[in-house]
């Protein structure tokens, strides 16, 4: 069978396109933001603020936890699997929009499924499969900021702050409602809204650091401290919540009202025990804690 001139000449440029075109390099991808140390729970999207209407409250009462379970300090190697998806999708799509460039009873379904696969198979080549090196930093310094992060109370500097916050928005100390939670069958927890509603408050205000840790900043070799704080408000009489905020900061997350997110050479962070790297997270909650409790939407007001 004759092979039509325009088909051959169409396949000898496709096999161009995969051999030089798909293989030149682009700007690999900035590392801000990605994480290399963490606690807490596993990273996802925060959601938008819940603010629900209603009258202003005048009353709150802080909650805090009578019991903090040990925290345990990640080293994170990379995002390898993610980063496979993104290339093989991102090569699978290009593959795509060239394939509708050209007619399809021009390239026929044989080239066209060669070609999505090959330039799947280059988006998936191209991606850089590791997201740090950890192998290039100190062993001791990374002991040392490990163990920092696990000995650090993040909780009770954000507690401390948000309550002498909320006592000026409010004209009086909020209300401390320790909550115990239940650890197993010999140990019941305590309802922390029947408390709230016994001591008087018409409100119970919780603020809790979810996960903190480093990740790469702007410039190669610096790190940056990253937080997560969720803040909620909710009235004790019918559980209703009114106020719902979750503040990630920190290294490729900016956040309107603070500071731009630094970030150091990770020697630094290490320094006299990793002393630099307390001080800053101190620092960090201190400000988002300032941040939450003089949110406008929060309905919390003077009587």
């Amino acid at each position: 069978m004759r092979r039509h001139p325009l088909r051959r000449s169409l396949m000898a440029l496709l096999v161009v396109v995969l051999g030089t075109g798909c293989a030149s390099t682009e700007k690999a991808p900035s590392l801000e933001g990605r994480v290399i140390l963490q606690t807490g729970g596993p990273a996802a999207d925060a959601p938008p603020p819940t603010i629900v209407p209603g009258p202003t409250l005048h009353r709150p009462a802080l909650l805090a936890a009578g019991y903090e379970p040990g925290r345990k300090a990640d080293w994170i190697k990379g995002e390898q699997n993610s980063d496979m998806m993104a290339g093989a999708q991102a090569g699978m799509t290009a593959g795509m929009a060239f394939v509708k460039m050209v007619p399809m009873f021009v390239a026929g379904w044989p080239v066209a499924a060669g070609l999505i696969g090959g330039m799947t198979l280059m988006g998936i080549l191209g991606v850089q499969m590791d997201n740090s090196d950890l192998a290039r930093l100190d062993p001791q310094d990374r002991a040392l900021l490990a163990e920092a992060a696990v000995r650090v109370q993040p909780n009770q500097v954000l507690q401390e702050t948000a309550a002498d916050r909320l006592a000026r928005r409010v004209g009086r100390p909020p209300v401390v409602v320790v909550w115990q939670p239940t650890l197993g069958a010999d140990t019941s927890g305590t309802d922390p809204l029947a408390d709230a509603r016994e001591r008087g408050a018409d409100s119970v205000m919780n603020v809790i650091v979810e996960r903190f840790g480093l990740a790469h900043g702007t410039e190669e070799d610096t790190y940056g401290i990253f937080v997560r704080v969720r803040a909620q408000l909710v009235e004790p009489k019918e559980g209703r919540l009114r106020y719902e905020r979750i503040v990630d900061y920190g290294p490729g997350h900016p956040v309107a009202g603070l500071p731009a997110p630094r970030a150091h050479l990770f020697e630094f962070l290490a320094l006299d025990e990793a002393r630099p790297f307390r001080i800053e997270l101190r620092e960090i909650v201190m400000r988002v804690a300032v941040l939450l409790a003089e949110d406008p939407a929060l309905p919390l007001g003077p009587p």
